[in-house]
């Protein structure tokens, strides 16, 4: 199964699009965006894996719950304040999900929520507050490439992708983000990923995919890091660049497809049966330069 770069984003596939903002998460920022919203037009099949940190953020537990039915239908996430470390952290991601979900106009539980900066420092809610409705106003299949820069952090360059691959005569697109500066190191502590797709699959078939994928890349990676002198090491890391030998989420993925799903599964008539891959804080293959 062939499958082919192309410009393109998260909101590239069919039945995605989203929304970027400044809204002042972290004190002194008036200018970046610092909140993304992404939505399907349908309900989707969803899988997501996750940092190994005995310490995570509150966004990860809530995700956690909201995914245990394998479905979801947005993203929110936040860069500037990883809502980490603090007494209402949980309260402040449910939080989170029920203004986007009243937003969106979409049931809490199918809101997955990532955030992504400063530890320690309580989550404003003002921000989201303020800023969400506006956000809804502006959702667009064009605003991809704003929700990449909406979840950076140290990066020196937007991660983004995008790819289509041919099934049966059909066409199935993937787009993702990624975000994260050599934060693969340890446990994938504080990288973020989401990825989505018009291809019809399973929230089962698309763990078992990230799950094998994931193994493969964090391996591979590591692997180098640790044999690497520390400057080239940052620039490997802080590129996405994929490694040889390590395989990449798309190519796990489209051999799983291929394998356990065939092209049964893959129907023009229903394209929005897609993955929000979300808040999994699994590897940053999605390259700033390919």
């Amino acid at each position: 199964m062939d499958f082919r770069f192309i410009d393109g984003t998260i909101t590239t596939p069919q039945g995605f699009t989203g929304a970027a903002i400044c809204g002042g998460i972290k004190e002194g920022n008036t200018t970046k965006k610092d909140i993304m919203m992404v939505k399907c037009d349908t309900l989707c099949n969803a899988a997501a894996v996750y940092t190994k940190n005995l310490v995570k953020s509150d966004a990860i537990l809530v995700t956690q719950e909201h995914l245990k039915n394998g479905k979801a239908q947005a993203i929110v996430a936040n860069s500037g304040n990883a809502n980490t470390c603090n007494a209402d952290g949980y309260k402040k991601a449910s939080d989170v999900c029920k203004l986007c979900a009243s937003t969106l106009n979409i049931a809490e539980d199918d809101v997955i929520v990532a955030s992504t900066g400063v530890i320690g420092v309580p989550l404003p809610l003002e921000p989201f507050e303020q800023k969400l409705y506006l956000m809804k106003k502006m959702m667009s299949s064009e605003n991809g490439s704003d929700c990449a820069e909406a979840i950076m952090t140290t990066d020196t360059v937007k991660k983004e992708m995008a790819m289509e691959m041919t099934i049966d005569g059909k066409t199935v697109t993937v787009g993702g983000i990624a975000k994260g500066s050599g934060m693969i190191h340890i446990n994938m502590g504080t990288m973020l990923s989401f990825v989505t797709t018009d291809c019809a699959i399973s929230s089962k078939m698309l763990e078992e995919a990230l799950k094998e994928a994931t193994a493969q890349i964090v391996e591979a990676i590591h692997s180098v890091l640790e044999k690497t002198p520390p400057e080239l090491a940052a620039d490997i890391a802080d590129r996405g660049i994929v490694l040889t030998g390590g395989g990449s989420l798309l190519q796990g993925l489209e051999e799983l497809i291929e394998e356990k799903t065939g092209i049964n599964t893959m129907t023009a008539e229903d394209p929005m049966t897609a993955v929000a891959i979300g808040t999994g804080k699994f590897i940053e293959f999605l390259a700033g330069e390919r």
